[in-house]
């Protein structure tokens, strides 16, 4: 009878750990580009997504969308998903409706692409299966963000190639937004950018696509906007006859109009291509917020994406460092702090509904909660029948005869050899060399002065 008890409450575990897997609702996002719901991608990531799907709505009326689902079905289910997850949200509604869905099923590793409207004429089937081939690939490495990025992009060459896209194509009149607003003209010292401020993006090099420069033009202004602050990114095939990296980023960013207000607030960075050094220059509330060890953390976070040559990666991964550690020092945050894409605040300052995260939260601990209870019940029915073992009482019990015979045992320390050596005197005053200028220390940045006579800070390295 008590195995039969057993038994009974071990098949009840194993129905409610599986519980969650049987069935699907097919979410309501509200029209969001990225439905990220099975968590496959950071924050940053969805944001740079995001951006890339913007810039593409603003020049075609064609919805790009990507979807990701832990929901565990079977292929022949996966496209009913997604037809209703497409129906459902109104994806592809403007006139004429068109767009393009992909859906990802993480729990089967299943994935799908709709096309909606007029979208299905943009595609041919060897463009499909070309785009299908070129994702899966990726996919199968688990390289989540990189495979969505690729759909991105394909979409996007499709749609500048395929002669059923020009009538999707904006006209002029209604894409008049694209290129920058001049920044009203501004008295040196005013609480705004300086009037004579070069350009947001400055590709020397010719390391980024027109489009790419837009995204990050665009990231640029959402700082500015929100933050006070000026960024600025150049790209250069050489520094010239300056006598260092640094001197070159300071000097391209005091004598080209950049800085926030009456203290130029903001930061320049700079990349040199013959020399492979990239190098962060910070100017008035940049050195406070941008310290040292910051500057560190920026450059490590980016130097993979530069030696591999996917620039636009890279600085796309600056701005969003750049935009958390402002929100982190207007907010009084002390040390870096993980934002989750679906919880409570992130680096825009806005407010992220956490209900999605809380409810599987709140579901996954119940089934939890109940394993736990259901074990707990099966362990102590199990240890009831155990009931043979006696402890005994002395440890005599526990000794064999005869086996253990402790004798006498003595150590004797003999000699030992100490040898002194007198230690080396440190003429060095330690910490990175500034060939720019005098310098200082200031709220755990090392400071030094450019030509121009201004206070800077920062740092770099190679790539």
């Amino acid at each position: 009878m008590k195995r039969l008890a057993v038994l009974v409450l071990s098949l009840v575990l194993c129905f409610s750990m599986c519980i969650p897997a049987w069935g699907y609702t097919v979410p309501q996002t509200d029209g969001e580009a990225v439905a990220d719901y099975a968590s496959l991608l950071e924050y940053d990531e969805a944001k740079a997504l995001e951006e890339k799907i913007d810039q593409i709505k603003s020049e075609y009326s064609y919805d790009v969308v990507i979807h990701t689902t832990s929901a565990n079905i079977s292929y022949e289910e996966s496209q009913d998903y997604i037809d209703d997850f497409c129906s459902n949200n109104g994806y592809g509604a403007d006139d004429p409706d068109s767009g393009i869905v992909f859906v990802y099923f993480e729990a089967g590793g299943l994935y799908g692409i709709k096309e909606i409207g007029l979208g299905t004429r943009v595609y041919d089937g060897e463009d499909l299966e070309s785009l299908d081939t070129v994702v899966g690939s990726i996919l199968s490495s688990y390289d989540y963000y990189g495979a969505f990025d690729k759909y991105v992009d394909e979409v996007y060459a499709y749609l500048k190639s395929s002669p059923v896209a020009k009538e999707l194509k904006k006209s002029d009149e209604e894409t008049s937004f694209i290129p920058l607003e001049p920044y009203n003209p501004l008295s040196p010292g005013a609480e705004g950018l300086q009037p004579n401020r070069g350009e947001s993006v400055v590709d020397d090099a010719d390391l980024l696509t027109s489009f790419e420069e837009q995204l990050l033009v665009s990231k640029i202004e959402e700082i500015i906007e929100q933050y006070s602050y000026d960024v600025v990114i150049h790209t250069t095939p050489t520094a010239g006859n300056a006598p260092s990296v640094e001197a070159y980023a300071d000097d391209f960013y005091d004598y080209n109009g950049y800085g926030y207000g009456g203290n130029y607030d903001g930061m320049a960075f700079v990349l040199v291509m013959d020399s492979r050094d990239y190098y962060t220059s910070t100017h008035g509330k940049g050195i406070d917020v941008f310290n040292d060890s910051v500057i560190n953390y920026l450059g490590d976070t980016i130097v993979n994406d530069l030696s591999n040559g996917d620039y636009y990666d890279a600085f796309a991964a600056y701005l969003n460092e750049v935009e958390r550690y402002l929100y982190e020092y207007a907010n009084g945050i002390v040390g870096d702090e993980y934002y989750d894409y679906y919880g409570y605040d992130d680096p825009s300052g806005e407010y992220n509904s956490g209900s999605k995260i809380e409810d599987i939260l709140v579901k996954e601990l119940g089934i939890l909660a109940f394993a736990v209870v259901v074990a707990g019940i099966a362990v102590y029915i199990m240890k009831r029948r155990m009931n043979t073992a006696v402890a005994k009482r002395e440890a005599n019990a526990y000794i064999k005869k005869d086996s253990v015979n402790i004798g006498y045992q003595k150590d004797t320390f003999l000699y030992d050899t100490v040898t002194k050596r007198a230690k080396p005197k440190n003429n060095s005053s330690g910490g990175s060399s500034r060939p720019s200028g005098g310098g200082g220390f200031s709220g755990g940045s090392r400071t030094h002065t450019s030509s121009s006579g201004r206070t800077h800070g920062g740092g770099g390295g190679k790539f």
